[in-house]
Order: C-alpha cells, then sequence, then structure tokens
C-alpha cells in the first residue's frame, strides 16, 4: 500500500510540473525560495510514515520558509 501512495504523489509531483512548464507564461514566476520551501515540505510527507519527528520537522520547516518568502516578496512589491 505504501508503494501505491509513492507511486501517486510522484504522478501528482510530475503533473503539477507539467501544468507549471505548459503555463509558464500566464502565471507569475516563484522564486527559488518558494520552490524550496515546497520541495522540503513535500520531502517532510515522504518521511512523514516512517519518521513522524522527522516528517513533522520538514514539512514545518518547509511551510515556514515559504511563508517566510512570501511576506519577503509581498513587502517589496508594496514599497
Amino acid at each position: 500500500m505504501q508503494a501505491l501512495y509513492v507511486g501517486v504523489s510522484i504522478a501528482a509531483f510530475i503533473a503539477i510540473l507539467v501544468v507549471l512548464v505548459l503555463n509558464r507564461r500566464r502565471i507569475y514566476r516563484t522564486s527559488a525560495l518558494t520552490l524550496l520551501g515546497l520541495t522540503i515540505a513535500v520531502l517532510g510527507g515522504f518521511f512523514y510514515g516512517d519518521s513522524r519527528w522527522i516528517g513533522g520537522s520538514l514539512m514545518g520547516i518547509g511551510v515556514l520558509v515559504t511563508i517566510v518568502d512570501a511576506k519577503y516578496v509581498q513587502s517589496h512589491k508594496q514599497g
């Protein structure tokens, strides 16, 4: 059953990448720090089943990095 979840996660990740590449001109570009935060959060999801401490920590760090980057970008667009 765990292999099924990993397969679905990988398929969803590939589908999201394809959509982002095809719609590159219509969406705002995401910063490298946002992508890093989301990647860390997804990796945390992979590790959550084996070790909840590591998985939860990685997800929290990833979300925190993404929020900080969003606030940083928002403050620089205003002023």
